[in-house]
């Protein structure tokens, strides 16, 4: 069985992914695999930088995380294009992974990917669960975790497609507005219901 991971920036869907790893799911990090993509092939980066400007480049010319996220975040143009050329190496990527998931009997993958959605992966899983949180607390969350303005961090929010719709694609929704227990017990929940989908002793374990 394949499950997929996602939310808006901010939401807490890499904790709850982390959740599922820890009660038993084999984890595929669409976000490390994005990164490795880029950050191991030259030829990449270059059509990277060569869309976005030198302004996402370190003095040596290799692409740095932090300024490619101030450069795309908020500007749709860029997004667009840094996508265009990412995607389709990532999406292979992620495809051999998930393939490779499917023959593992009695397994449970799950895919922490952010872009579900957006890359048109959600065809590829059993199940979608997403985790919305509010607005605000996403942009606090963000500023946070990358040093960043609230105007700035509520940009990056803004800038990405609407929960609410993410939400009605979705097998289940999580809502993460309060604490890490509570957000515990609502993926204990929605993971225990997956697993029991699985034929009896075949499924991974996770708390009863």
């Amino acid at each position: 069985m394949i499950v997929a991971v996602t939310g808006n920036t901010g939401s807490g869907k890499s904790t709850v992914a982390a959740l599922f790893e820890g009660w038993g799911g084999r984890r595929v990090d669409a976000d490390r695999i994005g990164k490795e993509v880029w950050r191991e092939d030259r030829a990449l980066q270059e059509k990277i930088a060569g869309a976005l400007g030198p302004g996402v480049t370190t003095p040596g010319g290799a692409v740095d995380t932090k300024l490619l996220g101030k450069a795309v975040f908020g500007d749709p143009e860029k997004l667009r294009l840094f996508d265009a050329i990412v995607q389709p190496v990532l999406r292979a990527r992620i495809a051999a992974e998930l393939e490779k998931a499917r023959t593992e009997a009695g397994a449970v993958t799950v895919l922490d990917a952010a872009l579900l959605f957006e890359w048109g992966l959600e065809g590829s899983v059993d199940y979608v669960v997403v985790v919305v949180a509010g607005e605000e607390e996403r942009a606090r969350r963000i500023s946070e975790r990358h040093g960043l303005t609230r105007d700035e961090a509520l940009r990056r929010v803004r800038s990405q497609r609407s929960e609410a719709e993410k939400a009605r694609r979705a097998e289940y929704v999580i809502e993460n507005n309060r604490s890490l227990a509570e957000l515990e017990e609502r993926a204990g929940e929605v993971w225990r219901a997956m697993v029991r989908t699985f034929p009896k002793g075949e499924g991974p374990g996770g708390e009863e």
